[in-house]
């Protein structure tokens, strides 16, 4: 039985094949950074997931998930995190005390991918 469901589930997943849609985000950071200056990013729809990057920060999210894996590099050593980040519908957001750790490092550009699910 066990062979049996993981083909299953194999030929369940190719038949997803090519049903994902890629968009590209970009923007250059302001130096802002906080709750009341949280950097954010219109999706067109919720993504599946998304990544993000720009300077030494890199982020990976879920589509609806309230954190994010963060990596990031101080000079000296890199970090991996997690993230609190929150959602207003298609809208992601992300706020810390630093511009760096939101991704929001003046005059940084910044550039991901979004990964959708084609409806």
């Amino acid at each position: 039985k066990g062979n049996a469901d993981k083909a299953a589930a194999l030929q369940t997943a190719l038949a997803g094949a090519g049903n994902c849609e890629i968009g590209m985000i970009s923007y250059t950071g302001t130096g802002k950074s906080g709750d009341s200056n949280p950097t954010t990013v219109t999706f067109p729809k919720m993504p599946a997931g998304f990544f993000l990057c720009g300077a030494e920060t890199y982020l990976v999210v879920r589509g609806g998930d309230d954190h994010a894996c963060m990596i990031y590099y101080t000079g000296s050593t890199t970090y991996v995190s997690q993230m609190p980040i929150s959602w207003k519908g298609n809208q992601f957001r992300i706020s810390s005390t630093k511009p760096s750790y939101q991704l929001n490092e003046k005059d940084v550009p910044y550039w991901g991918l979004a990964f959708y699910q084609k409806s």
